[in-house]
């Protein structure tokens, strides 16, 4: 099976973690990648995510390989950015 949204969004949180330690020197930086940190948290609880396996995005997305895709692609470029941005922190 293809990499789970849970597993990249589990990714995806953790690049938003090392990108928040680099701007935290940076106060405005700091406050924006915070305020992204929130909104994917949010996105994250809203869409059960890393729920329970008989409720969680994953089980909800079933044998849809092709959205699976997509949502994996997403997290995938949201970390691709994380990694370019965190060199300006």
């Amino acid at each position: 099976m293809a990499e789970t949204v849970a597993d990249a969004a589990k990714a995806c949180s953790r690049s938003f973690g090392s990108a928040l330690r680099k701007a935290s020197a940076h106060e405005v930086v700091g406050n924006h990648v915070d305020d992204q940190v929130q909104r994917f948290n949010s996105w994250a609880g809203y869409m059960n995510v890393w729920a329970e396996p008989h409720i969680s995005l994953d089980y909800r997305i079933g044998d849809a390989g092709e959205i699976r895709i997509l949502f994996v692609r997403l997290l995938q470029a949201i970390i691709s950015v994380l990694a370019r941005g965190g060199s300006h922190f």
